[in-house]
């Protein structure tokens, strides 16, 4: 009863619109769980683009540190041999050679990802470092010219060596900022699977259960209303014309128990009729027997063979026959002289 109930606002809907709304609902169910794994897929592709951010972040460093580090040490060579005509020109390529390098790293750092968010102070270390670097070499390139090596060596260790030094520090702080970087990211991917994990059989589920669900109503509130009218064909088989189908809907088997009711009302007030004109004809055969037996004249029926068939209580009267005399055989030689037997 409790489920008839359940059941009985659904089938104020039609059955195409409910098979065609449980298709849908069915579809978003679908479409919700797919979207969540889209989610969290692209979760795991910012934090991938995030890691490859600050991974290139990281070599950019290292590069311009190398790079830096052999500038340097050439340089230290150079003074060690004390040839001013090598160190002005050799001096000018690794100027060139280092510059080219810390544009590369600025670009680098320039095309990181939108999700990674470079140090400012590393971009400020780079810029620095690029600035005060032509000066230095040019002042190196003075004493060279004059041959004060000496002051050119403890020039080198004072002002330039510093610069390396700073840059192995902006290498550690880089360091430290992508490790910390690239345990969020870890971290954040394994979320993102673990939630994917869930999400996968938990949408298939839902979805499942949903649709099962869907189905088991639905189809009840088809063949309830199909039983209904099953009972109601065979007690119209049977002649009970007054059977009624229940109607608690509005959809199209409602309309179709509607119908199955005004028709059976209407073959029972047919059938009335009938069996009014029944019990009249009835009547009128009762009368008209009576009639027959009481009427003062003689009726009877024989065959062609001369079997009794019918006689008026008159006639049986008059001949002092029982009717079981009459039906005998041998009817018409008991009433009929036997000179007028052939022709009667």
């Amino acid at each position: 009863m409790n489920a008839v109930k359940t059941i009985a606002p659904i089938r104020r809907v039609l059955i195409g619109s409910r098979l065609r709304w449980c298709f849908i609902f069915i579809v978003l169910l679908m479409t919700a769980a797919n979207g969540l794994l889209v989610w969290q897929f692209s979760v795991v592709r910012h934090q991938r683009e995030r890691l490859l951010g600050v991974d290139q972040e990281l070599i950019a460093v290292l590069r311009f540190q190398t790079q830096l580090r052999s500038f340097h040490a050439r340089l230290n060579e150079l003074s060690q041999s004390e040839s001013a005509e090598e160190l002005i020109k050799d001096s000018a390529e690794l100027q060139k050679s280092l510059m080219d390098h810390t544009g590369e790293t600025q670009a680098a750092f320039n095309a990181l990802p939108a999700s990674v968010k470079a140090d400012p102070t590393v971009l400020a270390t780079l810029e620095a470092i690029q600035s005060s670097l032509p000066g230095h070499l040019e002042a190196i390139r003075a004493l060279a010219k004059t041959g004060d090596w000496t002051a050119l060596r403890v020039r080198l260790k004072i002002q330039v060596e510093p610069l390396e030094s700073l840059s192995t520090e902006l290498v550690q702080d880089v360091d430290r900022t992508v490790a910390a970087e690239r345990a969020d990211a870890v971290a954040s991917i394994g979320q993102a699977q673990r939630h994917m994990m869930w999400i996968i059989p938990l949408s298939v589920f839902v979805t499942l259960l949903f649709a099962v669900l869907l189905g088991v109503v639905v189809t009840e509130s088809i063949t309830h209303p199909l039983r209904r009218l099953m009972e109601g064909s065979k007690a119209l088989a049977r002649g009970e014309f007054d059977h009624e189908i229940p109607i608690d809907g509005k959809d199209e088997l409602a309309q179709l128990s509607t119908v199955f009711n005004e028709t059976a009302g209407r073959l029972q007030h047919l059938y009335d009729d009938l069996r009014g004109r029944e019990e009249k004809l009835r009547e009128s055969e009762r009368e008209l027997q009576q009639l027959v037996e009481f009427a003062p004249t003689h009726v009877f029926v024989l065959s062609s063979q001369g079997a009794g068939i019918y006689a008026s209580r008159v006639v049986l009267d008059y001949y002092g026959l029982t009717m079981d005399d009459w039906l005998a055989t041998g009817v018409p030689e008991r009433i009929v002289h036997s000179e007028d037997i052939d022709r009667y």
